[in-house]
């Protein structure tokens, strides 16, 4: 492990390339409800920290149309890992502390992870992702903050990032909730096209840390 160092990863949409399978889920209670389905447009549109903010801007119960959104998920189709993803947070794991951090239930999130052959790092689920986050500050308590990278697809995971003063890796790639436009909106310290560029921007980043 290399310097008090820690890295933070998003799953949905960075890891896991579930984008798919949520947007069925989603239409789903959308039909059942007898409204008209939502477009890939508007989910990246309205992605919130906020699991029930859809439901609610589209004027659903959002209770019950977040239990039938859940039951749609299980039900669906399993997702697949992003591309080279489960081999380059391996690899990372090996040298880093690595943790997981996902509003995605956290039943869920534990069997795709074993299922995708994921290393041992530590998995947070059902996650609000809206500071203060207390499964966030538990897991960089008394540590340094320079030392921390949060990876994300989103700018709800830029946005939480910066309000610990961790340093952020936004994932502009298209398997993401987030098109590049709303990610540098957000002001990432760092912008990455693919997760192939991730271990060697790790590494330059920590260096001048530690350098500092």
């Amino acid at each position: 492990m290399r310097n008090g160092a820690k890295l933070i990863f998003d799953w949905s949409g960075t890891i896991s390339n579930d984008f798919d399978i949520v947007f069925t889920a989603i239409n789903k209670v959308f039909l059942s409800y007898g409204k008209q389905p939502i477009t890939r447009f508007d989910i990246m549109n309205l992605y919130s920290s906020d699991a029930h903010f859809l439901w609610r801007f589209y004027g659903l119960p959002s209770k019950d149309a977040n239990e039938k959104f859940l039951r749609y998920l299980k039900e669906g189709n399993d997702p697949e890992p992003i591309p080279g993803a489960i081999e380059i947070v391996n690899k990372l794991v090996q040298e880093f502390p690595t943790v997981i951090l996902t509003t995605h239930p956290q039943h869920l999130v534990e069997r795709e992870a074993k299922r995708y052959g994921l290393a041992d790092c530590v998995l947070v689920g059902d996650v609000s992702k809206v500071h203060p986050c207390e499964s966030l500050e538990r897991q960089i308590e008394g540590m340094d903050r320079r030392k921390v990278i949060y990876v994300g697809d989103t700018a709800v995971d830029i946005h939480l990032a910066r309000s610990y003063q961790l340093l952020s890796i936004a994932l502009a790639h298209r398997f993401g909730y987030h098109n590049k436009r709303i990610l540098e909106e957000a002001q990432p310290q760092n912008t990455i096209n693919s997760l192939e560029e991730l271990p060697l921007l790790v590494h330059k980043i920590l260096g001048e840390a530690v350098a500092n």
